[in-house]
């Protein structure tokens, strides 16, 4: 059995806190038949120990959990706002990228344009190519005239075979 003063020292709190408790209901009544009064001292058996206590314990527990959802809320907000920020950071980054994409788009552009030249240029080439080696081909092919040395190569001409 216990006294105020001891329960109090035991929870952490002032014996005019504990008194304050018991006397409000449900407490109050639950307490009747847990109390002896000794010497005119009020004493509490083990269940009344543990009722006074478990009150402190659920009030304790209520400020606990207003201080977390206090310092969750902030923390929610701290989140948000570090978020927000990040997402700020990245849209800049993604501006930048596209601008760097459509760069790399327009040089990619003017080589492929070059490229494409540069092949046409080299086609024309073979084809020129191709159509003196045909020329020269039909000249080796087709029956020429020779001329004679001496002095009937300038009056006469043959055919070659």
């Amino acid at each position: 059995m216990k006294t105020i003063a001891e329960l109090a020292g035991e929870i952490g709190v002032s014996k005019q806190a504990v008194y304050d408790k018991i006397k409000k209901e449900p407490l109050s009544s639950a307490l009747i038949n847990l109390t002896v009064k000794i010497d005119g001292t009020l004493n509490y058996d083990i269940d009344g120990e543990n009722l006074i206590k478990s009150a402190f314990n659920k009030r304790q527990q209520s400020s606990v959990s207003s201080k977390k959802l206090e310092n969750n809320s902030q923390d929610k907000q701290d989140l948000i706002d570090s978020l927000k920020d990040t997402i700020s950071i990245l849209k800049g980054e993604l501006a930048n990228k596209n601008s760097q994409i459509d760069e790399l788009t327009a040089t990619i552009k003017n080589l492929s344009e070059s490229i494409n030249a540069d092949r046409h240029n080299e086609l024309a080439e073979t084809v020129i190519d191709g159509n003196k080696l045909i020329t020269a081909a039909e000249a080796e092919s087709s029956p020429s005239i020779k001329k004679k040395k001496g002095l009937f190569g300038i009056f006469s001409r043959v055919k070659a075979k």
